[in-house]
């Protein structure tokens, strides 16, 4: 305006034009936009290494489904494993409270926290961001007022050397998982790593050499709880474990069949040699009619018989590896190539688990087998969980059909 004046005048304006200009205008505060009252909101902080991103939200239903979503996308790390169950739940509230709940922990041991971190917090007053927790320690998910403190699992005297040596280098779980793998050119993950650092399970000798080297310690030092440690429930039981020898190959089929059928919650299967219809049948039967069950087929290099090819492609019209149910991939197929990997043979359920034999009647075939317990069940589905995930995939009915069949 000052410029318009001396354009028109020739000179600056003074006071007296300036008053009379705005006077023209009104500067009182409308009655609609009083100071608002301090209102209530929802912060939820995402951060890792590269990012840090907060979303304000006015209500806690739309942030809580986003974490919720988030946690089942990761669902797959720690159901069933530390008392968390193989299926995520549907609720976003009961998902929520199991996965960074206070009294679950162990989410955090078997996933590490997260690479993507999260913290959701109540805000009386839409004021300034919050706050992380002191110390950049991982955190879970509160719906407190306030600043909401969260408990932190930070390593304890009374933790495992092998525990101690990845805290004292700030490293999640996922991340030493991958730095192993970097090592060994293995497949192990967060929920291994937990198994190994409390002692649920022994470390293998290909798993133990690398840990040293990431650790840079001995494994007298890193294994000690592992090798020092009482008897599992597995060696105490001795060969309680083996319910019943087959020695027919009859008994060795319906054994099988009988898993097949026993099984709600997974289903490992391995080997490349399965030819026979009731079995492969009884496979294909629980795919279709149970979708809550977790199935996993690893084979050790290509079919030897069409009908296990045959086989692979119903599996995959049955199911889509893609698909998740509540969060969960259900079908996983992958081949082990390696020529110095040695093919084995099993069916595991989470019950029950029946291991073909070398004949005892004859050279020939693998025609008897052990029907194991519990117990042994549970470690060879790990087995296989392993087995696979460390496998090339094969699941499209394509990458079946491009596998060369030895026996038409």
């Amino acid at each position: 305006m000052d410029g318009l004046l001396q354009e028109r005048t020739g000179q600056w304006p003074g006071v007296d034009t300036v008053d009379g200009r705005l006077s023209r205008f009104t500067f009182a505060v409308h009655g609609g936009l009083a100071t608002r009252a301090a209102g209530r909101a929802w912060v939820l902080r995402r951060w890792d290494r590269h990012t840090d991103d907060m979303t304000p939200f006015s209500d806690e239903a739309s942030p809580l489904a986003s974490l919720a979503h988030q946690v089942r996308s990761s669902w797959d790390d720690v159901g069933g494993t530390d008392g968390f169950p193989l299926r995520s739940p549907a609720d976003d509230q009961q998902i929520v409270d199991l996965y960074y709940g206070p009294n679950k922990s162990a989410a955090r041991r078997a996933t590490g926290g997260r690479r993507m971190r999260q913290w959701l917090t109540e805000r009386r007053a839409v004021g300034g961001p919050p706050q992380p927790p002191a110390g950049g320690e991982d955190c879970g998910y509160t719906s407190v007022d306030g600043e909401g403190a969260v408990s932190v699992a930070a390593a304890s005297s009374t933790d495992s050397a092998l525990k101690r040596a990845r805290v004292a280098r700030n490293m999640t779980l996922e991340e030493a998982a991958d730095a192993l793998n970097a090592i060994t050119g293995g497949a192990a993950d967060a929920s291994l790593m937990s198994a190994w650092e409390s002692g649920r399970r022994r470390t293998g000798k290909r798993n133990r050499a690398g840990l040293c080297q990431l650790y840079r310690e001995r494994p007298e030092v890193l294994f000690a709880h592992q090798d020092g440690a009482a008897t599992s429930v597995l060696e105490n039981s001795g060969t309680a474990v083996v319910v019943k020898v087959l020695a027919r190959w009859t008994d060795l089929v319906e054994a099988m069949v009988d898993v097949v059928g026993g099984a709600r919650e997974q289903l490992v299967v391995t080997g490349s040699r399965s030819r026979e219809k009731a079995y492969l049948a009884a496979i294909e039967t629980a795919v279709g009619q149970r979708p809550d069950l977790i199935h996993y087929r690893v084979l050790y290099g290509p079919p030897r018989h069409r009908a296990l090819a045959d086989h692979l492609v119903r599996l995959l019209e049955l199911r889509d590896p893609g698909a998740r149910r509540n969060g969960v991939k259900t079908l996983h197929m992958g081949i082990v190539e390696p020529t110095e990997a040695l093919e084995r043979f099993f069916v595991a359920s989470e019950t029950a688990a029946v291991v073909p034999l070398p004949s005892f009647h004859g050279a020939e075939g693998f025609d008897c087998g052990v029907l194991l317990s519990r117990e042994a069940a549970v470690g060879l589905v790990h087995h296989g969980r392993e087995a696979c995930s460390s496998a090339r995939p094969v699941e499209t009915i394509e990458a079946v059909r491009a596998l060369s069949v030895r026996h038409n």
